[in-house]
């Protein structure tokens, strides 16, 4: 080929295909561009509808923008990669009265510092919340799979949870010099305080109140400080003034002036300066209101006509909505009008309105504080209580209501509100209360428009959900919030330089599967498409509770005991049980014992089975005597036991063995009532491939589409008891699990863990004694390995 060849050759390519790309591109040239004006006539020819474009090159790359104000300051981190910006419209920072002068980056890019006019330096993280974006586009940030992403966070951030007995027992309480001079604050008038009170600190308080309010102070509120004072510190504290007012006040009312018990308040009690205090701190707020004699909720709404505490007091005392165990759904009582309706809505959507319930770090006190927390809800002057029912107190300008009663009725009263009346005109105003105020157990038990299911997916995912609608200032602080309140005691680090190194849906997903929450086993990439917290709803396993009576608490109890979690997927040990004989339903026709009800989760959890369930189980007993096998020998032996020592539990625990024994032989009975079909299980410890001449140990539930299914069927089954205090580390921060999982088998090699996949929750009554757990391996869902 000559020169002359290939000169064509290049020519006749670059006008067929090349062409047309500059003319696109000279589409945004700039107007006085030299290129552009050289083509001009051919670009006009062949594109039409040309965008405006500036008439000169520039050095603009790109405009930020956000700010109102003056930009004071712009700084890159040293990658170029983050931009930080300072405004004299407040922007910069959040928690400063005043805009940034000086903003800088730490050396690793992480974290911003910035020097403001109100004299408060700060330090923030730099990394952003990205709870909004899919896991799908998460995985493509990171550029490979899930598990991966999921096994090193877990390595390299996640640790084990390290409250101690001993934070508990020197927890620092304060109490009012003056208390023991006080008169009573009842609904008379009293004595005013002196102008400066000493709080004195309390060691090793036996009973203390455990306060619960916002920092920052409500539209309206005084932010006056310096009042009280603390033994050799002469500044202020940092706490309001009438905060410390209202809470001693509460104190006197329930105690007595003469029975003063301290307080603790996290602000003074936790040194906010101490980072190895505050992380224990941090990690050990369970105990704290858990363990507190009092929590208080602190309000600052008003309520301010006779008629609104009339409606209170009427609502919370069980007068305006009804939860009859024969109604399907909750109903308003006889003669409520629709003006009361509306009246007590409005109410309901004022209290709600108060920032205390739209704060997380309030949401996991409340939720930890359970029926301890009491609300405090000014009232105007002059307003009387009614005093016949006593339900709101007689402390003096405030009304004093339980946290679990006033969720408890409002609840009920948003569910029949949607029965009652319109759905369209009141369902805004009712989701707003139930999402700041909602009642679980009530929600779960009404839950589907009234039609009861025997599956639900765990609490932790609700929990998710409630603490992302609230106000958080530090994201990282979700983690923590998290662990908390669902009992987790594999952590992620509270140090500054640990929270946000990575994502932080990702870090909420290894915190979730690291505690041994199960998601489904999927196989595909549908549910990579959705955000964390709703991935985390619908992927995580349905769980049929064996009791309804109850169901949250044992689902709260249903998670994996992880070892660690690896590449190959998330190990546990445990009992891989083979499913074998079928016993049908005619076999265990009802005997001649009358049928009672099916007693209550905290009968069985008191005294245990009752005379019908005991006779039923014996009904079972004797078609396995019947068969007379070796193999069934065994199991009949077990039940024979089980039922020969049904005296209550002695544990002190709140989920002791025995008693999940109860329940799930209270489902047996209750299939078997129900004409369901039981089969029966042999342990094979950690290898499939046995079974043969093993006596059976077990006797699950099953319907009959799991018994048509081809192939051997497997249940793993783990249990993890409650840990008890040992010197000064807490081993009761583990809560006790159970798991019982029909599961497909994996081949693996030798010198591996036998690999499971879940199929579903199956209830069984299985007998341990004497069975050696086995390392397991569940491997990733299909879409993480992706």
């Amino acid at each position: 080929m000559t020169l002359s060849d290939s000169s064509f050759i290049t020519d006749q390519l670059s006008r067929k295909h090349l062409f047309p790309i500059y003319y696109c591109a000279l589409a945004f040239a700039p107007q006085k561009s030299l290129v552009r004006n050289q083509f001009q006539e051919e670009m006009v020819n062949r594109i039409k509808g040309c965008p405006q474009i500036v008439e000169e090159r520039n050095a603009l790359v790109q405009t930020l923008r956000g700010h109102t104000g003056s930009v004071k300051a712009v700084v890159f981190s040293r990658n170029g990669k983050l931009v930080t910006t300072a405004s004299d419209d407040g922007a910069t920072l959040k928690g400063h009265s005043n805009y940034a002068k000086e903003i800088i980056f730490s050396p690793n890019g992480k974290l911003v510092a910035s020097a403001l006019d109100d004299g408060t330096p700060t330090v923030s993280t730099t990394v952003s919340d990205d709870t909004r974006c899919s896991l799908a586009t998460l995985r493509a940030q990171a550029g490979k799979p899930l598990y991966r992403s999921i096994s090193e966070i877990y390595a390299n951030r996640l640790e084990i949870n390290k409250k101690s007995i001993e934070f508990l027992r020197s927890l620092k309480c304060f109490l009012p010099a003056d208390s023991g001079n006080e008169q009573r604050l009842y609904d008379s008038p009293g004595q005013e305080r002196p102008v400066k009170i000493m709080l004195k600190p309390c060691l090793s308080a036996k009973k203390y109140v455990a306060v619960s309010y916002p920092w920052t102070p409500s539209n309206g509120e005084g932010n006056d400080t310096g009042k009280y004072q603390l033994p050799q510190i002469t500044v202020p504290l940092k706490v309001r003034d009438i905060v410390l007012d209202r809470t001693i006040s509460f104190i006197q009312y329930k105690q007595g002036p003469r029975d003063m018990i301290p307080l603790w308040i996290d602000r003074l009690s936790m040194d906010q300066d101490n980072a190895d205090e505050q992380k224990i701190g941090i990690q050990s707020m369970d105990l704290v209101y858990k363990r507190c004699t009092f929590a208080v909720g602190y309000l600052w709404v008003e309520i301010k006509t006779q008629v609104q505490v009339d409606h209170l007091s009427s609502l919370i005392g069980g007068r305006i909505v009804e939860d009859k165990p024969d109604n399907p759904w909750p109903a308003l009582e006889r003669g409520i009008s629709t003006k009361t309706v509306y009246e007590v809505l409005r109410l309901l959507v004022q209290i709600t309105n108060d920032q205390w319930w739209s704060r997380a770090w309030i949401f996991q006190e409340d939720y930890l504080a359970g029926t301890k927390m009491w609300l405090l809800i000014r009232h105007a002057h002059g307003l009387h209580k009614p005093r016949a029912q006593n339900e709101l107190g007689n402390l003096l300008g405030e009304l004093v209501v339980k946290s679990e009663k006033f969720r408890k009725y409002a609840t009920l009263f948003c569910l029949a509100c949607y029965q009652r009346m319109d759905k369209d005109r009141l369902a805004k105003k009712c989701d707003k209360i139930l999402r700041k105020a909602g009642k679980y157990n009530i929600l779960h038990k009404y839950r589907l428009d009234g039609i009861e299911c025997n599956t639900q997916r765990t609490m932790t995912v609700s929990i998710l959900k409630d603490l992302n609608d609230r106000k958080i200032n530090d994201r990282s602080d979700f983690l923590a919030i998290t662990a908390n309140a669902c009992g987790y005691d594999i952590r992620t680090p509270t140090a500054e330089d640990s929270t946000l190194k990575t994502s932080l849906s990702l870090s909420i997903l290894t915190l979730y599967i690291s505690n041994g929450e199960m998601i489904k086993n999927d196989h595909g990439e549908i549910a990579l498409g959705q955000s964390i917290f709703d991935f985390l709803e619908s992927q995580s396993i349905s769980i049929s509770a064996p009791l309804q009576d109850g169901a949250l608490t044992f689902i709260k109890h249903c998670r994996l005991s992880v070892n660690y979690l690896s590449p190959a997927g998330i190990h546990t040990k445990g009992i891989l049980w083979k499913l074998s004989e079928v016993i049908r339903p005619e076999r265990l026709q009802q005997s001649s014992s009358s049928m009672s009800e099916n007693p209550s989760q905290g009968y069985i959890y008191r005294k245990g089975l009752n005379d019908y369930q005991q006779s039923r189980l014996r009904d079972l007993l004797e078609v396995l005597n019947q068969r007379n096998k070796r193999r069934h020998r065994r199991l009949a032996n077990d039940i024979a036991a089980y039922l020969k020592h049904q005296e209550p539990s002695i544990r002190s625990d709140d989920w002791p063995p025995k008693f999940c024994m109860n329940m799930m032989a209270a489902r047996i009975v209750n299939a078997m009532d129900t004409g369901k079909y039981l089969q029966l299980a042999r342990p094979i410890g950690g290898f499939p491939r046995k079974g043969r001449g093993i006596p059976y140990r077990a006797v699950f539930i099953r319907d009959r589409h799991e018994l048509q299914r081809s192939g051997s069927a497997y249940i793993f089954t783990s249990w993890t008891r409650t840990e008890e205090p040992d010197g000064d580390r807490l081993k009761c921060k583990k809560i006790a699990k159970y798991v019982s999982m029909e599961v497909s088998v994996e081949g693996t090699t030798w010198d591996e863990p036998v690999r499971l996949r879940s199929k579903g929750w199956t209830n069984g009554l299985c007998f341990f004694d004497g069975e050696m757990k086995f390392p397991f391996a569940f491997a990733w869902p299909e879409s993480f390995c992706q």
